[in-house]
């Protein structure tokens, strides 16, 4: 059958377009597989080298230990750098949290089921089950330890694995990690009434401390993790006190104590290897390490501590209101303990974040920055319940809903 001769007739004007796109869309798709292999072959080449590397350091593991140890979690590090993440903020994903902590830029957060790391990029990296009657955590850099206080079980985790565990055969009462991967872990004794065991960043047993009459209640070492000063609770006669023991790990001269009569210590923080400062219920006091003699305080006046925070060199506290008005006064006091500025916060603060030119305050329902002479500089209001906040450069919250970082 003939055709019409116009069904015949082709547009040449579209016979030319069609042959440009065909052309450039097998141009583009030829280019992105040219891209893909290349990717591919990147992606490749960087798992080839996580993997020598990975069998280089652990040759040389049982000869350079403590450097290898901290080079392989550097290369963790690089590695979860590459795992991008939906970035903040997240849905929380965690019930009855318990604490929350800083971890590598990311957050350590912990409930009663689970211990649950994210990264910086606020992807989620591990939920680890504990199964713990009454879990806990310390963090220093990129090392997380867990622990069953009561109980004998603990673990400690980086990122990506877990590094040590152990059963201990007393039941712990804390555990405190160094920034320079030192572990601290205070137990009931055998033969005393409770002991300390310190292990170094391989988990090789260095240092042993052992009371006849005292209970560790808390720990904490210097920044380069020689120093360590453990917060007791005596018992004498029936009576409770308060001391703190000053170590130097690096030989096994007697302890230096600083008594703490009728106050209950709270933190504390080495300024240096020849300073610690103290936050006690009733007073701050600023110590010399190598004497264990007071050297500056500030009293709280009979004011009720709520919440307290420390940077390299000032101090913010957090006060209650004495006629329950829940009105929070904020003090910033120096390493001389005197008194900077008085910031006067209309609700009960939950958390402080002290930098060198502001004070972050959150409450149950918003986080207020405020400069030092008082003047609020921003607020952010939530729409659920305000549980922790996270020192970070962009500091964390974890509501009740979700996890949020702040600019």
């Amino acid at each position: 059958m003939k055709k019409r001769e116009d069904e015949n007739i082709i547009n040449t004007d579209q016979i030319n377009t069609d042959q440009i796109n065909t052309v450039n869309h097998t141009d583009v798709t030829h280019l992105q597989k040219i891209r893909k292999k290349k990717q591919q072959k990147r992606n490749r080449m960087t798992i080839i080298a996580i993997i020598v590397s990975t069998v280089f350091f652990a040759y040389l593991g049982g000869i350079f230990a403590p450097s290898i140890s901290f080079l392989s979690e550097a290369l963790s590090s690089i590695k979860i750098a590459a795992m991008k993440g939906d970035g903040w903020p997240v849905a929380s994903g965690t019930a009855d949290v318990i604490v929350a902590e800083e971890l590598a830029g990311g957050a350590a957060i912990l409930d009663d089921d689970d211990l649950v790391i994210y990264s910086s990029m606020a992807k989620e990296l591990r939920r680890i089950p504990h199964g713990f009657a009454d879990p806990a955590i310390s963090t220093a850099n990129t090392r997380v330890c867990l622990y069953n206080r009561g109980g004998t079980d603990l673990k400690v985790e980086s990122r990506d694995r877990t590094l040590f565990s152990r059963t201990f055969e007393k039941s712990i009462f804390t555990a405190k990690m160094a920034d320079n991967g030192n572990l601290a872990v205070a137990t009931k004794s055998q033969r005393y009434l409770s002991e300390i065991t310190v292990f170094d960043s391989s988990f090789n047993e260095i240092y042993y401390c052992y009371f006849a009459d005292s209970y560790p209640m808390n720990i904490s070492f210097s920044n380069n993790g020689k120093y360590m000063a453990v917060t007791m609770i005596d018992v004498k006669d029936g009576n409770f006190g308060a001391k703190v023991e000053l170590y130097n790990l690096s030989n096994d001269k007697k302890s230096i104590t600083i008594e703490l009569p009728n106050v209950l210590p709270l933190q504390m923080h080495y300024i240096s290897s020849s300073k610690l400062l103290i936050v006690n219920d009733k007073y701050s006091a600023i110590y010399d390490t190598k004497t264990g003699q007071e050297t500056a305080k500030y009293d709280y006046n009979s004011k009720k501590l709520l919440t307290a925070d420390f940077n390299a060199n000032n101090l913010a506290l957090a006060f209650g209101s004495e006629n329950h008005t829940n009105v929070t006064t904020c003090v910033i006091v120096d390493m001389a303990m005197q008194k900077l500025s008085e910031i006067i916060h209309p609700r009960d603060a939950r958390g402080l974040m002290l930098s060198s030119n502001s004070l972050l305050v959150l409450d149950y329902s918003s986080v207020t920055r405020y400069k030092y002479d008082g003047t609020i500089k921003s607020t952010e209001q939530f729409e659920t319940k305000a549980e922790f906040l996270i020192p970070l450069p962009k500091p964390l919250v974890i509501t009740s809903k979700e996890i949020l970082q702040l600019d």
